[in-house]
């Protein structure tokens, strides 16, 4: 049986992730090594139309360490470009300098294909092969929406709108105000408007929801009922019911709104501080979805990045198996 080992780079709008796994013939999946750094590349950028060169800084620093993690692995890169570096006219300018001073060839992905990588490794973390799923993913720069059955794709579409993007829009002095927050509210069902009249028209069995957005939220709801363990929690497979959503969304506009900053929203329990400045307008996009389309919970799929780079292992595993 070969083996290989393989790494995916994920390169968000808001946060850089990194998967280093060995897979085999059979399409089984083990995790080496992973990790995650807070970017921005999207910050600062208007409308997501220019990377910063201070955005440019940041990337290829993280990157050249993502470099050396993988080369101790001796392992085959594959990385994976989304929204911020997709919309931005001067991308070419940061793809040659990651190639110039890190090596990584970067592959610039349709909102489209990012659904379908998502829902691939959305497979590998959850028993949901034969059921025909609503996927949602919130990411910095875009928001993906997918309708799935056994890794075919029924629906798929990427809007322009993001917890890093509506931040920028609304919230980028720092402050929560009521009147941006009800106005942020009416720009995202604006937005998510034509998916909205389009997921309408098809059934679901499950909602999943993917991203850092979501399963942050996640994490603030376990924690009003496991304060002392959510960091230890695995949230794969976690659900949360829209009652719970509006908890949680109500308890982060408190906070935003009675400091009028973001630093009170850093200590609420269960949020990665890292998140505090852009999980009011990620919270605010969720649950404009949740009402527009009067969904009732999601389900947490927490390892999407598999999909980057092992799509082998779709057509290879038995729908029973847990790879992870």
């Amino acid at each position: 049986m070969s083996e290989k080992i393989l790494a995916s780079v994920d390169i968000g709008t808001n946060s850089f992730h990194l998967v280093v796994a060995k897979t085999n013939d059979e399409g089984i999946v083990k995790i080496l090594t992973k990790d995650k750094e807070v970017v921005r590349l999207g910050k600062g950028a208007s409308e997501m139309k220019y990377l910063s060169a201070e955005a440019m800084d940041r990337a290829i620093t993280v990157l050249k360490r993502f470099r050396l993690v993988c080369d101790s692995y001796n392992a085959e890169i594959r990385a994976v470009a989304t929204s911020a570096v997709r919309e931005a006219i001067n991308r070419d300018v940061f793809l040659n300098r990651v190639i110039d001073e890190t090596g990584i060839h970067i592959e610039v992905v349709s909102g489209y294909e990012e659904a379908r990588l998502i829902y691939l490794g959305l497979l590998q973390a959850l028993p949901v092969f034969d059921k025909q799923i609503l996927m949602i993913d919130i990411g910095g720069g875009s928001t993906e929406f997918l309708i799935g059955k056994k890794g075919n794709i029924l629906y798929a579409n990427s809007i322009k709108v993001g917890a890093v993007r509506l931040t920028e829009k609304y919230f980028s002095n720092g402050r929560i105000l009521k009147e941006n927050v009800e106005n942020a509210g009416i720009y995202v069902r604006s937005i998510i408007n034509p998916v909205v009249r389009h997921l309408k028209g098809f059934n679901y069995e499950n909602v999943i929801g993917t991203s850092g957005t979501i399963l942050n939220i996640g994490s603030i709801i376990y924690a009003v009922n496991h304060p002392l363990n959510a960091e230890q929690f695995n949230f794969n497979n976690f659900t949360y019911t829209s009652d719970e959503l509006s908890e949680a969304l109500k308890i982060i506009i408190k906070s935003g709104t009675s400091g009028r900053t973001f630093y009170n929203v850093r200590k609420i329990a269960g949020l990665d501080p890292s998140r505090a400045d852009i999980i009011t307008a990620g919270a605010i996009i969720l649950w404009q979805i949740f009402s527009e389309l009067n969904l009732k919970e999601i389900t947490l799929s927490k390892y999407t990045r598999l999909g980057r780079f092992d799509e082998c292992a779709l057509q290879k595993r038995c729908k029973s198996c847990q790879t992870l």
